[in-house]
């Protein structure tokens, strides 16, 4: 009777105590019970005598038990705090490089900026420095150009005022007068080798003669203006150009030669031979061929009378030469 009283007040005494830690855990938090195993004795002895004013406390000061079972967590478990620590950490580091890269991008772009604005500064002093040689070279080609116009200007009056004396108008007389000679035995020439020719036109011969090439008669003016032409050469020659006048006078004897010694005595004949004819042609040939250029020279020394021009200025054409010197 006696063992079996014991047994049920042990019973009623562990369930005291159960209900007990029941509350105390609840009212701890669920690591309350951990931290009772693995704390000290002494450590379990002064908690168990704190119990009931631990429990009272923490209810009034932490109604929230999410709170202090949070509290309760980090101040049982280090290894959960230096987690949180070191994520806190990472973050900063984290944002800081953030800021860093900023700053170091936000820098590069001042940067080029400031490289920019500093290479249009020296293109501008570049090209500064460049305008006064550049003033420089305009001034002096204006001033060539007006030394050259200046000369013209004076070159002209001169030829004006040689021609206005008893010289000049006679050598005016001269070239017009041979130049119309020359002119006549031109058109006289046309009419004979080729009537379909009007005056002017350039003056060739033609494969086949026409039968009015071959009539004697149409030559008679091309001798006559031949004589008149080398008449007027003569009376002439002393106001004539150098060069000029040895042109003419090659004409004279080509133009004597071809017509005495080979155009005459082919259309005298009643039938001339396929050679003479040939010869005729090589003759009429030589004599178009010197007639062209000595009217070109007379035409030349005409306007240069006129409108005299200077000789091409060489400074125009390389106007860095002063540069260089």
């Amino acid at each position: 009777m006696e063992t079996a009283l014991a047994i049920v007040v042990l019973i009623i005494v562990l369930l005291l105590l159960a209900a007990l830690v029941y509350a105390w855990t609840r009212a701890s938090g669920p690591g309350a019970a951990r931290a009772w195993l693995v704390a000290p004795a002494a450590l379990r002895e002064g908690l168990g005598s704190l119990l009931v004013s631990s429990r009272d406390t923490a209810t009034k000061e932490t109604p929230d038990d999410g709170v202090q079972d949070a509290d309760w967590r980090d101040a049982t478990d280090p290894e959960s705090r230096g987690t949180v620590t070191v994520a806190y950490d990472e973050t900063a580091l984290a944002t800081l490089r953030d800021d860093l890269e900023r700053d170091l991008s936000a820098t590069r772009e001042h940067q080029q900026a400031i490289d920019q604005h500093l290479r249009r500064l020296d293109l501008a002093l570049t090209e500064m420095r460049g305008v006064p040689d550049e003033l420089t070279k305009v001034m002096r080609t204006r001033e060539r150009q007006m030394r050259r116009r200046i000369d013209q200007l004076r070159y002209e009056v001169e030829g004006v005022r040689r021609s206005s004396t008893a010289g000049g108008a006679r050598r005016d007389e001269a070239y017009a007068e041979l130049y119309t000679h020359l002119a006549q035995i031109e058109a006289a020439l046309a009419t004979a080798i080729n009537p379909m020719l009007l005056p002017g036109e350039p003056l060739q011969v033609p494969n086949e003669f026409a039968p009015e090439t071959l009539d004697a008669e149409n030559w008679d003016d091309v001798g006559e203006h031949a004589y008149a032409f080398g008449m007027a050469f003569n009376q002439t020659r002393l106001v004539l150009d150098p060069a000029l006048a040895s042109d003419i006078e090659r004409f004279l004897a080509t133009l004597r030669q071809g017509l005495t010694g080979q155009v005459y005595p082919t259309v005298r004949r009643v039938e001339p031979t396929r050679t003479q004819l040939a010869l005729m042609r090589s003759s009429l040939e030589g004599i178009v061929e010197a007639l062209v250029p000595v009217r070109r020279r007379m035409e030349s020394a005409w306007h240069e009378m006129d409108r005299p021009t200077l000789p091409d200025d060489d400074d125009e054409e390389h106007p860095d030469d002063d540069d260089e010197d």
